[in-house]
């Protein structure tokens, strides 16, 4: 029987029914026990497999929290000291999505790698701003190609209630709303349906979600609107 530690958060564990989860696994020869981070690893293992969701953990850890950093610190020392464990996600992997920025530049990057192919897949331009000039945004925009109407989201993707909010930006006007350190970028028209793309190895799963609904520059008699990720 192979041996799966998971850590989870509770709200997290409801909200993907993992006690169903873990009651299929456990017909199909894999034992899934709960990991706590708080504690060495050596001591509750050996695992074949960790699962884990310490994106908003990692994040608390980067900001300097010595709880998280305790807990992160735990989960790495095992992986280091046991390279055969399969880590999903790997800590690495996680970091690069924390902040948004980066994870733009990720998929610009592949993009460009990838051009040609049928159907394309790309990013929308977007730039960083860390500032409250509005004709130092406005010059930014303009450098990387980003028009109106633009989303701004917080610089940071997990671990607080900011890395939640979005606004929505629809003329020069609505700039007075941005918050910097931000992205912004520009908005797309998706008909109020986004998709998530899970991939495990060869394995891909595919969820659609509902999103804001479709808007143009210059909306009528609004400069900004803001709406919840």
């Amino acid at each position: 029987m192979k041996k799966v530690g998971y850590w989870l958060s509770e709200k997290k564990r409801k909200k993907l029914n993992f006690d169903d989860f873990k009651e299929q696994c456990g017909l199909t020869n894999l034992d899934l026990v709960p990991i706590d981070l708080a504690k060495s690893l050596e001591e509750q293992g050996p695992f074949d497999v960790i699962i884990h969701k310490l994106t908003d953990v990692i994040a608390k850890a980067d900001e300097g929290d010595i709880k998280s950093q305790n807990m992160v610190k735990n989960l790495q020392d095992y992986v280091e000291s046991n390279p055969n464990v399969i880590v999903i996600d790997p800590l690495e992997s996680v970091r690069k999505l924390l902040k948004r920025h980066i994870s733009y530049k990720l998929v610009q990057d592949c993009s460009t790698a990838f051009h040609g192919l049928d159907p394309e897949v790309g990013t929308p331009n977007f730039v960083k701003i860390e500032t409250t000039d509005r004709n130092e945004i406005i010059r930014l925009m303009n450098t990387a190609q980003v028009e109106f109407p633009i989303v701004c989201k917080s610089l940071q993707g997990h671990g607080s209630s900011l890395s939640h909010m979005m606004a929505i930006i629809f003329n020069e006007e609505g700039l007075k709303d941005v918050k910097p350190p931000c992205v912004a970028q520009t908005f797309v028209n998706h008909n109020a349906k986004l998709h998530k793309l899970f991939i495990i190895g060869e394995y891909h799963y595919i969820v659609e979600r509902p999103s804001v609904k479709n808007f143009s520059a210059g909306e009528i008699g609004r400069a900004s609107c803001r709406e919840r990720v």
